[in-house]
């Protein structure tokens, strides 16, 4: 369970849900992709840490970034 016992997992949430919130999160990306015309999209997006399974099946071609930073350096 990620985060402890109780967490929020969105990638277990009901596939409806998860639809929704794909078609939202693709209509953004189109409109961006559209406005810069750019064929690829680089998205800084917390709302996906908890749908890396979904986020990985839904693009199987994607390429995840994980950042860590040592906050006494920052």
């Amino acid at each position: 369970n990620v985060g402890g016992k109780g967490a929020s997992r969105r990638d277990d949430e009901p596939p409806r849900e998860t639809e929704r919130y794909f078609r939202f999160v693709e209509a953004c990306w189109r409109r961006n992709l559209y406005a810069k015309r750019q064929p690829r999209l680089v998205a800084k997006a917390s709302t996906f840490t908890l749908r890396v399974k979904t986020l990985l099946r839904r693009y199987p071609d994607c390429k995840i970034l994980y950042m860590v930073r040592d906050p006494v350096e920052t």
